[in-house]
């Protein structure tokens, strides 16, 4: 009887890491997601900001992320960044 109140017990403990885990990826994409739409405000204005926001809403893979984050850097205006994104976005659905 013993092994069974154990095993139940690791099985729990189990769930709880992958909830505590599960949230903080979670909580590290939307942190991810905010920063890429704060530099684009800072550097192309907050219109262009306030449009990668929810481009990037529903982004998950930490790779599209970080190409977005290549495209502030490349490119030259405002419009070139959504149009990028778009596309790196569009990939993704």
């Amino acid at each position: 009887m013993g092994s069974l109140t154990a095993e139940r017990w690791r099985e729990r403990q189990r769930k709880k890491e992958a909830q505590i885990l599960a949230q903080g990826r979670a909580e590290g994409l939307e942190f991810h997601r905010r920063q890429l739409a704060s530099q684009a405000a800072r550097r192309f204005g907050a219109d262009t900001g306030e449009r990668m926001s929810v481009l990037l809403a529903g982004v998950s893979e930490q790779e599209r992320l970080a190409a977005v984050g290549d495209a502030i850097i490349d490119c030259g205006t405002g419009a070139e960044l959504l149009a990028a994104a778009q596309r790196i976005v569009g990939a993704a659905n």
